[in-house]
């Protein structure tokens, strides 16, 4: 296998550690449409711990994922893992939105 094909999280395979972390940006549309709830998204991160790629799995709307992407962007990962060397890993990432007041 390539050093750079991104493999899945599975046995032998120790997670990255997120060490540098930016709130996605609430849209304002969304946030008056009183939107709340989860995105997903599979985040690709590479041998440095750079988030490369992400590939939305389920979104809400006006907004709510694209701000989760770009957030996602600036995240810093200490690499996975795999017999002590890095890897690129695909890794799900969810992120909620929930309006200030509610439980």
């Amino acid at each position: 296998m390539d050093d750079d094909t991104p493999v899945w999280p599975g046995a032998g395979i120790v997670l990255p550690v997120n060490v540098y972390r930016t709130d996605p940006v609430y849209p304002e549309l969304a946030r008056r449409a009183r939107i709340q709830g989860a995105v997903v998204v599979e985040a690709t991160i590479d041998r440095q711990g750079n988030v490369v790629d992400t590939r939305l799995v389920r979104n809400l709307s006006l907004g709510c994922g694209e701000a989760v992407v770009e957030a996602l962007r600036s995240w810093k990962y200490r690499p996975a893992t795999r017999d002590g060397k890095p890897v690129s890993i695909i890794l799900t990432v969810t992120v909620t939105f929930r309006l200030a007041g509610t439980e």
